[in-house]
């Protein structure tokens, strides 16, 4: 986690101090500290704090003394401050210099969710100083310690005005943090660039165009000399169009791996979001957060798209041992179906399979129709695809760990269940217990092989235990059914069925007599 607005409330400068409006910024990641006392709050808007660019998540330190009771003129600050991506001021020596903070800039605050935090009233013993040493001390000491950072900028990059959520912002807000100078180029062309310091700039640009040859290859660092030591990365950056490379410029020692890979996944998301035909990445994106859980990052893209992932309670995955993704084709075809069903519906591939996230608000009609028309869909896909609900699920977490069962089990559950399109939830975990039984040694498989041993004494054991397998595993105890899947006459089913019946000393299909010898043949099936 970044430090927040909430964090260095708690340093020893601060705890004296009052926030008074705002409080909706309170989680917002505090990039750096400075201090600001404007003569001329136009000039201020206009040349500093122009309305389509990003200046950085800065808290600033302010005593509005060029406007002491102006207050209309301290609105128009605030307002700028916000629009150019500022999280509050530290207001200092009210009571003193400033009468008091007025209604009308406590309303706005509000309204932006810009924090206002106020020093204690009527105390001029009070330094800027002591506050900026403590939020710098904080802000360093977490970046040394915090080397994943990407969850915490799409989160702020949420939060801020429309016309500044793009590729230029974000790449600014990784400069500010990791004090570097970034340029993303697709092929020659310079597309976005962030500099650090900004009067870097000129000789950064010329270094670049007069020593191509020396520049690192996708996926490499150089040391070079720019008037002093500089590691210099290319870092691949994967649009849904077009692949981009990125030049990353460190002055003074190497980057961290974990931090350039941080750098890659922060841009490439945001290109992707904001790039032409964005939508589909970004919700797969979201899928991979969910699945990985990491609600840090599944937060910020479902508030920049809109998405109630707290109605999320049921999963549907499609899927295919080989790792085979359904055709683009399929999850159109797809998508018109479930639309009219759900209010919440995020499709996308992960990992192999296509997940669809949902509420659980179907029926058990519902869910069988819609099954139905799925497997419809699938007769253009390749074989050996299944489909799979899980629903009643309370938590992001629970259909992470949901998807991790099925994508673990899913050669086992194909194994023992080879005709099914369908899968049960409690099937996939059916096939995780015969594994770990077969996984934990002799004694415990022979054990749960118990119930087989007698039929086996039998000359007809292979016929008799083949039989089994497929009228518990595939036929549902249908003798019509298993007939038909093995070629055989029902009256041929039904006496091998006496048969073991006779053996065993209960009828094949009773419960819970049956339980041991449906996993016995299971677990026969899954050691073939």
């Amino acid at each position: 986690m970044s430090i927040t607005v909430n964090d260095i409330m708690k340093l020893p400068s601060l705890r004296s101090a009052s926030v008074v409006a705002g409080h909706g910024g309170m989680q917002r990641s505090i990039a750096s500290i400075s201090v600001l006392e404007s003569i001329d709050t136009d000039i201020l808007g206009g040349l500093f704090f122009p309305s389509d660019h990003f200046v950085g998540s800065e808290i600033v330190i302010t005593g509005f003394l060029n406007c002491r009771e102006d207050e209309e003129q301290q609105c128009k600050l605030i307002r700028a401050l916000a629009e150019g991506g500022e999280i509050g001021i530290i207001l200092y020596y009210v009571g003193v210099c400033v009468p008091k903070v007025g209604e009308k800039i406590k309303r706005l605050c509000d309204e932006l969710d810009f924090v206002l935090i106020v020093m204690p009233e009527g105390n001029l013993d009070l330094r800027y100083s002591e506050v900026i040493c403590e939020v710098m001390e904080a802000i360093i000491e977490d970046r040394m310690d915090n080397t994943h950072f990407t969850a915490d900028l799409l989160m702020d990059l949420s939060r801020l005005p429309q016309h500044q959520k793009s590729v230029d912002t974000i790449m600014k807000m990784i400069r500010d943090r990791l004090h570097i100078s970034l340029m993303l180029y697709s092929g020659e062309r310079l597309l976005n660039s962030a500099f650090w310091p900004r009067t870097e700039e000129n000789k950064i640009k010329d270094y670049f165009q007069n020593n191509m040859a020396e520049l690192p290859e996708e996926g490499a660092f150089a040391r070079v000399q720019i008037g002093s030591d500089y590691w210099v990365y290319q870092i691949p950056v994967k649009g849904e169009e077009t692949s981009m490379h990125m030049f990353v410029f460190k002055e003074g020692g190497p980057l961290k791996n974990e931090l350039t890979e941080e750098i890659r996944e922060s841009v490439q998301l945001v290109v992707n979001i904001w790039s032409v035909g964005h939508n589909q990445i970004a919700v797969e994106e979201l899928i991979r957060a969910i699945l990985q859980d990491e609600p840090m990052k599944m937060r910020s893209l479902a508030q920049i798209y809109q998405i109630d992932v707290e109605s999320i309670h049921a999963m549907w995955i499609i899927g295919n041992e080989k790792g085979v993704v359904v055709s683009q084709k399929f999850i159109h075809s797809l998508r018109e179906l479930l639309y009219p069903y759900f209010k919440t519906l995020v499709i996308g591939t992960y990992n192999g399979s296509l997940v669809i996230l949902t509420e659980d608000t179907f029926t058990r009609k519902e869910k069988e129709q819609i099954e139905d028309e799925i497997i419809k869909l699938l007769k253009t896909e390749k074989d050996g695809t299944v489909v799979m609900c899980i629903d009643g699920l309370q938590s992001t977490t629970d259909t992470s760990s949901a998807f991790h069962l099925f994508q673990n089990y899913l050669k086992d559950v194909c194994k023992i269940y080879p005709h099914k399109r369908i899968l049960r939830s409690q099937e996939i975990i059916f096939a995780q217990t015969c594994r770990n039984i077969i996984e934990n040694g002799t004694i415990c498989l022979q054990t749960a092989l118990q119930p087989l041993t007698r039929i086996q004494s039998k000359s007809e054991e292979a016929d008799l235990i083949g039989t089994l397998e497929v009228f518990l595993l595939d036929g549902n105890s249908s003798y019509l059914r298993t007939g038909e899947l093995m070629y055989l006459h029902t009256n041929t089913i039904k006496y091998r069925i006496k048969k073991c019946s006779d053996i065993l000393h209960y009828q094949v299909g009773d419960m819970p007599d049956t339980i041991s010898l449906y996993q016995a043949v299971a677990i026969q099936r899954l050691l073939k």
